[in-house]
């Protein structure tokens, strides 16, 4: 998997597709403490959703059509990251 860096975003810390995730912003903002959910679910976006072949931009275009709270593929993401946040900082050691 790869990160891009971009220029910081007002509206997200970082979005996705197969293989990559774009950061906005820099890696030590995205990474740093109080994020860690942000990054289980930009990981979880890539490979269970764009790498498997669940997630493309139509397929996200449409889910996203009634608004991002409501789109599938984020509440996913947003669940599976909020499971698994206390293991990813017990791994930390945070």
């Amino acid at each position: 998997m790869k990160f891009q860096l971009k220029g910081p975003s007002k509206k997200w810390a970082a979005t996705t597709r197969k293989n990559k995730i774009i950061v906005y912003g820099t890696c030590d903002e995205f990474f740093a403490g109080g994020n860690e959910a942000v990054v289980l679910e930009e990981y979880y976006h890539v490979l269970e959703q764009w790498n498997t072949g669940r997630l493309s931009l139509p397929k996200y275009a449409w889910a996203n059509r009634h608004g991002y709270e409501k789109n599938k593929y984020e509440i996913e993401a947003q669940t599976w990251a909020r499971d698994h946040v206390q293991e990813y900082l017990k791994c930390l050691g945070r």
